[in-house]
């Protein structure tokens, strides 16, 4: 629960992030301003139809997961600056894609999604996921709902 003086002060739900742009809203309320952690279940989250788009992995929420990160790196590095420079050095601070997903997709044969993957890699900032992208990918593999811009704000 927020009260409306806090979506005042950092403003509303940025649409950049799809149907995850709560964990940016939360992100950015924790930032200006003191939150309290109830540790106890207050919904129940039913798992989604096996044929639901969002079931498996998808790079579509990858790449808005990875920019809500990166977006945050940015405003805590003066508040926690070794955590941050931690998760800098990690796989996701350097603007990487978490490649086990593609291990999951292949384990579970799901290929549709792992030729997805390489072409979306094509355009990743990491020179090892752009030059496995660009072997490995087709341009005909990319979703609809892809387009090359969805790197940019990764860049730290």
């Amino acid at each position: 629960m927020v009260r409306r003086s806090g979506y005042d002060k950092v403003g509303t739900f940025d649409h950049e992030f799809g149907f995850i742009s709560d964990v940016d809203m939360w992100l950015r309320l924790s930032f200006r301003s003191d939150v309290a952690y109830i540790n106890e279940p207050l919904i129940t989250l039913t798992p989604r139809e096996s044929n639901h788009p969002y079931a498996f992995v998808h790079w579509q929420h990858e790449l808005w997961t990875l920019g809500i990160y990166v977006k945050h790196l940015r405003l805590y590095s003066e508040l926690i600056p070794n955590e941050v420079e931690k998760f800098n050095r990690s796989i996701v601070g350097r603007g990487e894609i978490d490649d086990s997903n593609m291990l999951v997709c292949i384990k579970h044969a799901r290929f549709d999604r792992v030729k997805e993957g390489f072409a979306i890699w094509a355009d990743s900032d990491d020179s090892v996921l752009r030059i496995l992208g660009r072997m490995m990918g087709k341009p005909s593999s990319l979703p609809l709902w892809y387009h090359s811009r969805q790197w940019e704000p990764t860049s730290l």
